[in-house]
């Protein structure tokens, strides 16, 4: 493969990964040629960078991108290793998730009532679940289905 110093990647294997299935790692690497490894101690990890034919070119001074390997174990003991890229956001896409969520807000204050409830408060997870639970409370169902 002439083009394999092209097609550059990185990616994190977990600890927890090494230890409970060595044998799918030890696959996932065999097609990457590995230049660099950061041993993370803050999330118990070893990021790595290389090149593989499994990766997408990469234009000379462009970042790698980043890859995620799948790994299944079939009962003949075989190992199939997918990659595939992550998810990589835009600005645009990032702008339209906050809309999304913004809008999925205001539809949840409509629906349970929760007029005072304030997007501007901040992205309160707990704040709104509360507040539905008290909302879902103050409903209750009679045996016969049929709402107070």
């Amino acid at each position: 493969m002439n083009d394999l110093l092209k097609r550059k990647g990185i990616f994190t294997v977990s600890r927890e990964a090494i230890e409970s299935g060595p044998e799918e790692v030890i696959e996932a690497l065999r097609d990457v040629l590995v230049v660099q490894l950061e041993n993370d101690f803050m999330t118990n990890s070893i990021k790595y960078g290389g090149y593989s034919k499994h990766f997408d070119l990469v234009k000379e001074g462009d970042p790698p991108p980043s890859y995620i390997a799948s790994c299944k174990k079939y009962n003949n003991g075989t190992i199939a290793v997918t990659w595939h890229r992550e998810k990589e956001y835009t600005e645009r896409d990032v702008k339209d998730m906050f809309k999304e969520i913004n809008e999925g807000l205001r539809n949840i204050r409509i629906e349970y009532g929760l007029k005072n409830l304030r997007v501007s408060e901040g992205l309160d997870i707990e704040k709104i679940a509360r507040a539905i639970a008290v909302k879902l409370n103050e409903c209750t169902v009679n045996m016969d289905g049929k709402s107070d």
